[in-house]
């Protein structure tokens, strides 16, 4: 793992931050070590020192996004690289989640010589609650890594229609790329924790910075977004009032392991997989392909680097959809999961998009 020990901010700073101005520390259980440091008063700055000899390469700023918090710029020995917008444009107080700008990439003489980063306040409230330093992992050559909820981690089905691991369509793609999976999928997983409930959730494992970013995968697989907005949107009790925050933190929790996998793992390629269901009727068919919408537009951001989307919606749509791609009759009637079928179009999809992006001839399997 290339993360170094995280920086923490708050009522115990870390040495290698310093404040000018007034920044206040608050204890807060959401924060990163229970407490973070916040300053309203525009020009007061945080400095964070990156010494040399590390061989640091990219930092992250870990802050808050709130209904009332503001902006900030980030800059590297006195140049400007970055402005952080932690308004998240909710009317919702109870909205406050940790997140973090985008990663700031040192030069290799920033890396070699170290250098400092400067955090300053331009408007509004600005939170700095934890800082990220990462050095350069290489990739572990054949391994693929796939992350994500229930059908990522398969096993639906009884009997002869059960999901075996070779026959996942994580296990289909291994094969046919002649990788080994590494299986990182939870039953029942959202990535954006804290809204109403999942605050254990695939964001916290990619923060705590022990799973995601310690695979350094050649190929790392994304697939969330079914239970978030089956949680966030679709039984969302606040109504139209936390829509728009809940569709801003499922765009933050995609970037951020995006962002984060690039940091420690520039080499790998990553995949970031839509929302995979055509028939549960619970779920409106307008807030899917909405939500699976987002996805393009991040992976086309400035910030993103070695990164596809697929769209893994309209295959399953266009092949089988309710009478082939899920377990719509006995045994094991589940309008939830896929069903073998269904893994198989995921998987057609995905390896499609993926021998694209490569273009290589070493792939096993023509389709």
């Amino acid at each position: 793992m290339s993360r170094l020990t995280r920086l923490e901010a708050g009522t115990t700073t870390d040495p290698k931050i310093s404040v000018s101005g007034g920044w206040t520390a608050v204890g807060d259980g959401a924060a990163s070590g229970s407490s973070y440091l916040y300053s309203a008063t525009a020009g007061n700055t945080a400095t964070i020192t990156i010494d040399a000899g590390l061989g640091v390469t990219s930092v992250l700023l870990v802050g808050a996004n709130t209904n009332n918090n503001g902006v900030a710029t980030i800059s590297v020995n006195g140049v400007v690289v970055q402005t952080w917008n932690q308004q998240n444009y909710s009317t919702a107080a109870s909205t406050w989640y940790r997140t973090c700008a985008a990663p700031v990439v040192l030069t290799p003489t920033q890396s070699s010589n170290g250098c400092t980063i400067v955090l300053t306040v331009v408007s509004g409230t600005v939170i700095l609650d934890a800082v990220d330093r990462y050095t350069t992992s290489g990739v572990t050559t054949g391994r693929l890594t796939t992350f994500g909820h229930s059908i990522v981690a398969g096993g639906q089905g009884t009997g002869t229609s059960q999901v075996t691991t070779a026959s996942r369509f994580g296990g289909l793609l291994a094969a046919a790329l002649g990788m080994v999976e590494d299986n990182q999928g939870v039953v029942g997983e959202a990535i954006s924790n804290g809204w109403p409930s999942n605050t254990t959730a695939g964001w916290t494992r990619i923060d705590t910075g022990t799973l995601w970013e310690a695979r350094t995968p050649e190929i790392a697989l994304l697939m969330h977004g079914l239970n978030d907005v089956d949680n966030f949107v679709h039984t969302d009790p606040a109504g139209g009032s936390n829509y728009t925050s809940s569709e801003e933190r499922y765009k933050q929790r995609i970037r951020e392991p995006l962002w984060r996998m690039h940091a420690n793992c520039p080499g790998a390629l990553l995949v970031v997989c839509g929302i995979t269901n055509t028939v549960d009727v619970t779920i409106p068919t307008a807030d899917k392909q909405r939500w699976s919408g987002f996805l393009p537009g991040i992976v086309a951001e400035p910030t993103m680097a070695n990164v596809i989307f697929v769209n893994t919606y309209l295959p399953m749509v266009a092949n089988g959809g309710s009478a082939l791609s899920y377990f719509a009759s006995t045994p094991g009637y589940d309008p939830l999961h896929p069903n073998l079928q269904g893994h198989w179009e995921i998987f057609r999809a995905v390896y499609r998009e993926i021998r694209n992006a490569r273009a290589t001839a070493s792939l096993k399997v023509g389709l």
